[in-house]
């Protein structure tokens, strides 16, 4: 499902002259502490931007944009997921890359309308039970964490097309995998799983594309890796 390009707003003080044209704000890398109030002056905000800043919380009014469906919150300095955007039944992407994560909520689950959820390059090496709620998550990014599993709780989420889950030191999976009867691309490079263990995962997947480390030139691999995208 494609996004609308909306128009986007660079600062506040631009989106507060034609408040209910807001609907895309970009707030990235202005050393933001907090975030400012003013948001809630922008009644039709659907994507926000509030990347590469030093936030640690999102406030409790933070519930109050109801028409929020795309959030920004790469390289802040986030330790966990705020309830109060666990609460944002609205959204549908979250992007919380190179935070400094170490566990995520339960309440995780409440996101309802999620597609797509980025949590790489955090300190991750559990999901909640809560996960497996996210009936409507398509792609999940948790990259560069601790994983040394793939968590069986991904294994619930029956919706999943996409899972990049490279660079973790992964020994092992649930035959459960065999439940992402969607998946349609797996990339697990750089992990420590052995040659007969990926070949039980493509047993498992056989309609999967498995990235599991940089193919050869021999096979296209590396131009079919070039192609993905």
């Amino acid at each position: 499902e494609e996004m609308v390009e909306y128009r986007t707003f660079f600062s506040i003080e631009e989106g507060l002259k034609e408040p209910q044209a807001v609907q895309w704000l970009s707030l990235s890398q202005r050393e933001l502490k907090q975030v400012p109030k003013d948001l809630l002056k922008f009644p039709n905000l659907k994507v926000l931007d509030l990347s590469y800043n030093e936030l640690t919380s999102l406030p409790s009014w933070f519930r109050k944009l109801k028409a929020l469906q795309e959030l920004d919150l790469r390289s802040n300095q986030f330790v966990t997921v705020p309830l109060v955007l666990c609460n944002q039944a609205s959204l549908r992407k979250v992007d919380l890359w190179g935070n400094r994560l170490t566990a995520i909520p339960e309440e995780i689950g409440h996101l309802i309308e999620l597609r797509e959820l980025n949590i790489s390059a955090n300190d991750l090496d559990t999901l909640p039970a809560g996960f497996g709620k996210l009936e409507e998550l398509s792609f999940l990014q948790i990259e560069n964490n601790r994983f040394t599993a793939i968590p069986r709780v991904v294994c619930e989420v029956e919706s999943l097309q996409r899972l990049h889950i490279s660079r973790n030191p992964i020994s092992r999976f649930p035959n459960e995998i065999a439940q992402l009867v969607n998946l349609s691309e797996l990339s697990i490079e750089d992990n420590m799983l052995q040659p007969a263990q990926i070949n039980k995962l493509n047993e498992l997947l056989p309609n999967c594309k498995i990235y599991d480390r940089l193919p050869s030139l021999r096979d296209g691999g590396l131009r079919q890796l070039l192609n993905i995208h």
